[in-house]
């Protein structure tokens, strides 16, 4: 077992259901309790071909997407996080495998995606504050004959493992 903190809105939601069904509890004779989240009108545990059936399928025709497992919800939560820029390390946990290899063994494609928005950021906090490029111009001066950012910069990405304007 894991705990993971949810989104306010679905804690919201739980909440809300949690009302209902105490309400529902109290007005259904013969009711048993077995303390589910989700429970069918009697109790008992949910069928899973029920809540497939019933439930999802028509909510996602409904809502005019792809018809998908239901299994299938659990990588698009991954693949969100990722592209979102969670750590891998914390959707490893949130997914409860036991390494974070398989996460990033299973999650690769979205990786593409995020080196380029880390190569954004590099520039973004290197190149594209003043304050950084007064920062490297003043450190050249002091320590070269001639200044040269450009050649910082070219510094950096060599340093980086990066080779500007060539493929790795």
């Amino acid at each position: 077992r894991r705990t993971i903190p949810l989104p306010k809105t679905t804690m919201a939601d739980l909440k809300e259901h949690e009302t209902d069904q105490k309400l529902h509890i109290l007005k259904t004779k013969g009711y048993r309790r077995h303390n589910f989240v989700f429970a069918a009108v009697n109790g008992e545990p949910l069928s899973r071909r029920n809540i497939i059936i019933r439930h999802f399928k028509p909510t996602l025709i409904s809502a005019e997407l792809p018809v998908i497992r239901l299994y299938d919800l659990r990588h698009t939560c991954a693949t969100l996080l990722l592209a979102a820029g969670v750590n891998p390390k914390i959707v490893s946990e949130r997914l409860g495998h036991s390494s974070i290899n398989l996460t990033l063994d299973t999650y690769s494609h979205v990786l593409p995606d995020m080196q380029k928005s880390a190569a954004d950021k590099l520039e973004e906090m290197l190149f594209d504050n003043p304050h950084t490029i007064s920062t490297i111009e003043k450190y050249h001066s002091e320590n070269s004959k001639t200044a040269n950012p450009r050649g910082m910069r070219l510094l950096w990405y060599t340093i980086g493992g990066s080779n500007p304007g060539q493929p790795d």
